[in-house]
């Protein structure tokens, strides 16, 4: 979400911790889809496009950041009148592509990853996707680690995505 950073600071958040309001006085911001069009608010989008009104030098129109945010569909209860961002969903470019259990393919954010993987007792994790597997190295694994536990946990998480693929956990 590095991208992402460039106009946060053009944003604040409201009286209330609902999301962060964008200054649009000083940035514009678009939500699109993967074709550059535009998505309704309350809809993650694909990517985003970002035009910088406050640049004293050059402008910035149409600047695409592959962070992934839903503007909110609701009034804002602290009366500004700027558009507000709901939520940041990560980066376009960390979604995995999965082949589907149902044929096709299922995109996976690495949250679901995290979830499954954050209470591991370990100094930490790497996933490695592999052509016909995940592969999940364990550094310093602690008392109570089990690789099957990990595989398990990983594999529902993804399964609850749509996608059950072959998961080997090792250590390091």
């Amino acid at each position: 979400m590095v991208g992402l950073l460039r106009y946060l600071r053009e944003g604040a958040r409201g009286r209330t911790p609902a999301g962060l309001h964008v200054f649009e006085d000083l940035v514009v911001i678009e939500p699109v889809d993967e074709r550059d069009r535009l998505v309704p608010d309350g809809v993650a989008g694909d990517k985003l496009l970002e035009s910088v009104l406050s640049g004293r030098t050059l402008p910035l129109l149409h600047y695409e950041l592959t962070d992934r945010v839903r503007l909110a569909t609701r009034a804002r209860p602290c009366g500004l009148p700027f558009r507000l961002i709901e939520a940041v969903e990560g980066r376009t470019d960390d979604l995995m592509q999965l082949p589907g259990n149902a044929g096709g393919t299922v995109t996976v954010h690495p949250i679901a990853v995290h979830r499954a993987l954050d209470d591991v007792p370990a100094a930490g994790w790497q996933v490695r996707e592999e052509e016909d597997r995940l592969r999940v190295l364990i550094s310093r694994p602690g008392p109570g680690f089990s690789s099957e536990r990990v595989a398990t946990s990983l594999a529902a998480a993804l399964e609850a995505a749509g996608k059950r693929p072959l998961v080997v956990a090792r250590r390091r």
